[in-house]
């Protein structure tokens, strides 16, 4: 598997693009965050120099993040970013990222619950297409805690089972693919039988994170996570079973976000952060 390093999802500063290659490079890594959410809005030239640093430094860009919730927008604004979004591709699919990811609502406030889970599908049909003309994927991720979901008047998707529903009401699949959370899974109450069948789409990425210990399945906060395997809640090494019983070689990120990181602890967390990853996917892990 491919270890990446994404300090947003270490929740540390990430805006220093050098430093992310050179912490990357310095500690082992195979790959870096490809800064979609800011190079997406940026002068060509900056990822240009971005994936050319990484290249030198013998590391690849891992999977980009879509920058906003397609249903909160209006449509102007939806095809704005869509426009921006289909111009950004070839461009960072030549420095080597054909992978995206976008995160789905596990609800939403909308009167109209039947035109909102309508007008979000059809916005991810709209992604998809574009990323399929450059052999890319499009990589969606359901929302597992029931205080994420809580918040909302309206239900709709927070598991694997309930994403793959949605998606069947789609004309076409090319194009899309799946992100697999340790956090998600453990929140959703599911087990490894219940992400054993992904009904055709590849994993495109996967996040590893720990439950927080004294803290019930139940009230587990979106924002609050241990480090991979600090905690010992999650069975991490059945969740890598089941990625490995696909096939799965792709792009792997520690994701223990925390309100308790501060910025110094940086280069320890960073290496902190590979070592959990080395211990659940190196061959022979268990």
């Amino acid at each position: 598997m491919q270890l990446v390093l994404s300090l947003g999802k270490l929740s540390l500063p990430d805006d220093d693009l050098p430093r992310t290659v050179s912490l990357a490079a310095r500690h082992g890594f195979d790959a870096v965050d490809p800064m979609s959410h800011r190079l997406m809005f940026a002068p060509h030239a900056e990822l240009e120099e971005y994936a050319a640093s990484a290249r030198a430094h013998g590391l690849s860009l891992g999977v980009a993040t879509f920058p906003v919730q397609p249903a909160n927008l209006t449509n102007t604004e939806f095809d704005e970013i869509l426009g921006r979004f289909t111009e950004f591709l070839p461009r960072l699919a030549e420095a080597g990222c054909c992978s995206w990811s976008l995160w789905i609502p596990p609800g939403h406030d909308d009167a109209d619950a039947n035109g909102w889970r309508n007008l979000l599908l059809q916005r991810i049909d709209a992604l998809r297409r574009p990323l399929a003309d450059v052999g890319g994927v499009l990589g969606l991720e359901y929302v597992g805690p029931a205080t994420f979901r809580r918040q909302f008047q309206h239900p709709f998707v927070w598991t694997l089972s309930g994403l793959l529903d949605a998606l069947e009401t789609l004309p076409e699949h090319d194009g899309l693919g799946l992100i697999l959370d340790s956090f998600h899974w453990y929140t959703a109450g599911e087990t490894a039988t219940d992400i054993a069948d992904l009904r055709g789409l590849p994993i495109v990425a996967a996040d590893l994170s720990d439950a927080v210990a004294g803290v019930d399945r139940e009230s587990q906060l979106d924002g609050e996570r241990e480090m991979p395997g600090d905690s010992g809640i999650i069975d991490l090494p059945g969740f890598i079973d089941v990625l490995r019983s696909h096939e799965f070689t792709g792009p792997v990120q520690a994701e223990p976000f925390s309100s308790r990181v501060i910025p110094d602890d940086l280069e320890d967390r960073v290496e902190a952060a590979l070592v959990s990853l080395h211990r659940f996917t190196d061959p022979g892990s268990r």
